[in-house]
């Protein structure tokens, strides 16, 4: 039997978690599948040549430190992929802010079939210690892959 398993993977920009840190299952609404709101369809991120660093925003590397993820939310599956049996891998970017809050959210890969708006529902709940430099607290762009698998 083939059990639907929504696997999350942090890290593409070096992103970590404690090993103390266990991941938190995100409540379930209809029929053991969670229902993202209007709010979790996140905009596509703009294409490479677009993409300009915002004021104040790090990257990570030359003396900026990475964020480190303190709470992560496993994201379910949507009604649709369960049905299809759709797999893949949904990476959203995001800017990690002084608190540890994502912020300016955007997917820069799509899976589609739902499993896009639930990537973007669970990141959305993910806390971190945020990036440093210098020793302050500073807002970091990071991207945070959503894997979704059937096992």
């Amino acid at each position: 039997m083939r059990k639907l398993v929504a696997v999350i993977f942090v890290g593409l920009v070096a992103v970590g978690f404690s090993s103390a840190q266990e991941p938190v299952i995100h409540p379930i609404t209809e029929n053991g599948i969670t229902k993202p709101s209007k709010e979790d369809t996140l905009p596509a991120c703009p294409a490479k040549d677009e993409a300009k660093p915002r004021d104040g925003v790090f990257k990570v590397g030359s003396g900026v430190t990475a964020p480190k993820a303190t709470h992560q939310v496993i994201a379910s599956f949507s009604k649709e992929a369960r049905k299809k049996k759709i797999q893949g891998t949904a990476i959203v970017q995001l800017t990690v802010d002084k608190d540890g809050m994502p912020k300016d959210m955007c997917m820069m890969k799509t899976v589609g079939y739902g499993l896009d708006q639930q990537a973007a529902l669970a990141v959305r709940q993910y806390r971190f210690q945020p990036a440093m430099y210098e020793g302050q607290p500073v807002p970091a762009q990071i991207s945070v892959e959503v894997s979704f698998r059937l096992y």
